[in-house]
């Protein structure tokens, strides 16, 4: 006879149950994370219903970026049809997935898929098969896609080689793209906690300063200083990648150049001096880029000389005739020089300086002189360099040279960040981060507990979905979600958000984004959300955020009361 459950031992179910729903879903989140970094596009597909088609279970990072959407949209539900770019495309995927039903080995097939970025479509090459139980029933089909590299088909006549071209620049423009988009996501992340907690403690070291305080305030803003070009620099990542609208501007280069200098110096036994010839004009550039530029190069020199010396930054006018060694266009510029006292470069080394494969630096990738080169000819520029063992090496840059501007205003993009960071905002209510990088998470509570406000914290949207949903029966509703996009597995950020706002119209949700553009914050906005705080972001301008949104929203229940 069996002994009926005791309370006691039906809490002991409970708990294994839990448990080992908690183990399944640190599984699901280690396997979309490494799925998320597979170079191709993997997709998993619902057979669909009887006469129906195969929609998207799950889509990887790779999948929905090569069809030129953000991560946190996906391709989840579209049906093939949806995926191809038109009904032929439809008819090949169709006729592939019947085939890996058949098949042991799946199928293969080629087809131009729609995209969101390229309006002929992205050409790739699909693996379907066919995933069967025990019994051969039909579970899902899984389906591996990358775009094609090579065109192998052969084409006649120039206009359609051409084509071909225009496409093959396309298709890389948009795998940069996704990259970029990759890259500056996770550099962010790094930048972020970093970037908080250095802000945050240079804002309660000028509260007690000390003489000690200000020496150590001082070396304090130059870290910070170079945090926040780096984050300028991951966003110019993005925009070059995107080839977004040119962003040059007059810029006064001697400014720029000190900045640099400044940074670049901080703890090195090398003297860094910086020279402007009289009548010195700005130069119409890109400040980040060239900030970068200026950077590499000194930092290059300074390494050259290990047991220090003197490095030189020169600026002065130049005026080029048509028949110019660089082949630039006749006119004035702005030349830069660069001179070091280090050990010299071999002349045989000096013809390869700018090729992405060479680097004399053990630990060097060989990708710093290269884009160097692209940045400055992208301003209609030039480089070039000369060197003597023993001696040193200098490099000089030419830019197009504008006179500086009359008003401040004209100079757009002339300085780099302020090293001072925004001061911290002191306030009330509750708070909900949502964020899959627990060390931003800790800084961030540990900010805002400071300031005043009661933190939560989820890794996912289910977890943020239900802390919101168990608070509110607690009265106890959060006054401001901050909501991180690309979640490890499960619901993203924009799902999330919409399954909160489906019960919670009245929720403040923050969308915290490392690429935030114009266009880009519109359409979150359209989407229920109430603000955007862009990352990695300092401990000031996540207060400010906070404070904002819980007095805006407290000024409109005023209004409708």
């Amino acid at each position: 006879m069996t002994a009926a459950p005791t309370l006691e031992n039906e809490t002991v179910r409970l708990d294994a149950i839990e448990h080992e729903l908690e183990r399944l879903r640190q599984a699901n989140r280690y396997l979309m994370t490494a799925m998320d970094q597979v170079a191709d596009g993997v997709v998993i597909f619902h057979p669909g219903a009887p006469g129906g088609e195969p929609y998207v279970m799950y889509a990887n990072c790779q999948a929905s970026m090569l069809l030129g959407m953000t991560p946190d949209r996906g391709l989840r539900e579209k049906s093939l049809s949806e995926l191809a770019r038109d009904e032929v495309g439809s008819e090949v995927l169709l006729k592939a997935f019947a085939e890996a039903l058949g098949s042991m080995g799946g199928s293969v097939c080629r087809c131009s898929m729609a995209s969101e970025m390229v309006e002929e479509g992205v050409v790739c090459d699909w693996r379907v098969r066919a995933v069967v139980d025990e019994h051969g029933a039909l579970l899902n089909f899984t389906a591996r896609f990358e775009p094609v590299r090579e065109e192998v088909a052969v084409v006649a006549g120039a206009a359609a080689e051409e084509d071909l071209d225009a496409q093959t620049r396309r298709l890389r423009t948009e795998n940069m793209a996704a990259l970029a988009q990759g890259i500056a996501h996770d550099v962010n992340n790094l930048l972020g906690p970093m970037m908080a907690q250095l802000s945050s403690t240079l804002a309660r070291l000028t509260q007690t300063q000390t003489a000690i305080d200000a020496e150590l305030e001082e070396e304090l803003q130059l870290m910070f200083g170079a945090l926040k070009r780096a984050r300028q620099f991951t966003q110019q990542v993005v925009s070059t990648a995107r080839a977004q609208a040119d962003a040059r501007a007059p810029v006064d280069v001697m400014k720029l150049a000190e900045e640099t200098v400044r940074l670049c110096r901080a703890g090195s036994n090398v003297e860094v001096r910086v020279h402007a010839a009289e009548g010195t004009p700005w130069a119409q550039a890109d400040a980040v880029r060239i900030s970068q530029v200026l950077q590499n190069l000194v930092m290059n020199g300074m390494q050259a000389m290990p047991r220090g010396g003197w490095l030189d930054v020169r600026l002065a006018p130049c005026v080029l005739a048509a028949d110019n060694e660089e082949k630039l266009n006749a006119g004035r510029y702005l030349r830069i020089e660069v001179a070091d006292r280090g050990v010299g470069i071999a002349p045989e080394n000096l013809k390869r300086m700018f090729k992405e494969s060479f680097t004399t630096k053990p630990d060097g990738n060989g990708i710093g002189l290269t884009t160097c080169k692209r940045f400055i000819e992208e301003h209609d520029g030039a480089i070039s360099v000369q060197s003597t063992l023993g001696v040193g090496t200098q490099f000089s840059i030419l830019l197009p040279a504008v006179e500086a501007p009359h008003c401040k205003a004209d100079a757009v993009g002339t300085d780099m960040p302020e090293s001072a960071p925004i001061p911290l905002q002191n306030g009330s209510g509750c708070v909900l981060i949502v964020d899959d990088e627990k060390p931003l998470r800790h800084v961030a509570r540990c900010i805002l507990t400071r300031c005043g406000y009661q933190v939560l914290e989820a890794d996912s949207g289910e977890d943020a979905i239900r802390i919101y949903k168990d608070e509110a029966r607690r009265q106890n509703e959060p006054d401001v979600v901050l909501m991180d996009l690309t979640l490890r597995g499960g619901l993203s950020g924009t799902e999330a958000a919409r399954d909160i706002l489906a019960d919670f119209p009245q929720a403040q949700l923050v969308v915290t984004s490392g690429s935030v553009t114009e266009d880009v914050q519109r359409i979150f906005l359209e989407q229920g959300f109430v603000d955007v705080l862009a990352k990695p972001y300092e401990a000031g301008a996540l207060t400010r955020k906070v404070s904002e949104v819980i007095a805006a929203a407290s000024s409109r229940q005023l209004q409708v009361a």
